[in-house]
């Protein structure tokens, strides 16, 4: 039986079963990106205007070509879907299937490199309730084993024993009691699943734009994403550092991210990645991962939920992520002009990059 709120098509967030006394106020619920209104607010992702023309990047699922490069757009009508979305496109089976909160982002970033490891996707999902479109996308991709990323208060108990049917033997939580902890903790995983891990990335836990960038590289290079804050490092990241005798880093984002003042308790850094700003950063990170791909992740550097679950992806695909903002980043369109770039991947929807956005990047110009 279904509990009451989980019928198939009740948005994220909705109340349950009317249990949460305001959980209904548009917006107030991280989980209910958006409120009521579809196009006032970025976090909108995937509303499809009544007659997409024949502009490239409109509607999600259609590729369509402008010029010498083909624009296909991967969304949903939230960031839960978006997250759905992008496992349907790009994963037909997979044994593995990770799990993290949809209203909090650090754990299914520093998510990434371990769902690379495993060649899994990060579906997102609210803390209460396992949600039926999140099952279903369980159920096609055959998983067997489930990992949720977080703890209990980004996904709960409930969620956890929701989850157990589609675990064969016991769902596993790798978490820690915040998002520095759990970045450690991921690192050790991924140390026990390779054997190896000689390098990370050290990026900032209080912003996402610098991390999300260095997914693809951490991917590629098995590099765990450690956060620290400006000029802290949690003692459990820096024994990290230790017990898995990390030798060398790369460090993500500028001063204001990583301070120097924390630059000189790391381990030997091989390159810092700072831009003037976020799409620079981008740029820098693509440029050092994938110089010669022929593929392009473009995400939102505003909205943080569509992009956070393209990493694995990303780096199954040989491909780097590029970030935008609704309108054309000149930085970002400089960059795929210059590049070998043929095919373009738009992460979320057309408020969050707007058509004529994803129009720009395509064309010669």
């Amino acid at each position: 039986g279904t509990t009451p709120g989980d019928q198939p098509g009740d948005k994220p967030g909705d109340n349950p079963g009317g249990t949460t006394p305001g959980g209904t106020t548009p917006g107030t619920n991280p989980d209910q990106p958006g409120g009521t209104t579809p196009g006032k607010n970025p976090e909108t992702p995937g509303t499809v205007p009544e007659n997409p023309g024949a502009i490239p990047g409109t509607k999600p699922g259609v590729v369509e070509k402008h010029g010498n490069r083909y624009v296909e757009r991967v969304a949903g009508k939230n960031r839960v879907h978006t997250a759905i979305s992008t496992s349907n496109r790009f994963f037909k089976k997979s044994k593995y299937v990770i799990i993290a909160d949809s209203g909090n982002y650090p754990d299914a970033l520093t998510a990434t490199v371990l769902a690379h490891v495993l060649d899994a996707p990060i579906l997102l999902n609210n803390t209460r309730y396992l949600e039926d479109d999140v099952a279903r996308e369980i159920v096609r991709l055959g998983a067997s084993e489930v990992i949720i990323v977080g703890g209990h208060k980004s996904i709960s108990e409930n969620v956890k024993s929701q989850l157990a049917k589609f675990d064969q033997n016991k769902v596993q939580r790798i978490w820690g009691r915040d998002r520095y902890v759990t970045s450690s903790e991921l690192a050790y995983e991924i140390e026990r699943l390779t054997g190896k891990v000689n390098k990370a990335i050290i990026a900032s836990g209080e912003n996402f734009p610098d991390a999300l960038a260095t997914a693809p590289l951490g991917s590629k290079e098995i590099a765990p994403i450690l956060l620290v804050t400006r000029n802290q490092m949690d003692k459990k990241v820096s024994k990290a550092l230790k017990d898995l005798n990390i030798k060398r880093v790369y460090v993500a984002g500028g001063q204001n991210s990583v301070s120097k003042k924390l630059e000189a308790q790391l381990p030997q850094v091989i390159r810092r990645f700072s831009g003037q700003d976020r799409y620079e950063t981008a740029i820098l990170v693509a440029s050092y991962t994938y110089p010669e791909s022929k593929e392009v992740f473009v995400a939102s550097g505003e909205v943080f939920p569509d992009a956070l679950v393209i990493g694995p992806v990303c780096a199954r695909r040989k491909a780097p992520i590029l970030l935008s903002k609704s309108t054309p980043v000149k930085v970002t369109d400089d960059y795929i002009e210059k590049s070998k770039i043929e095919y373009l991947y738009i992460i979320g929807g057309v408020n969050t990059i707007h058509v004529d956005t994803a129009h720009k990047y395509a064309i010669e110009d």
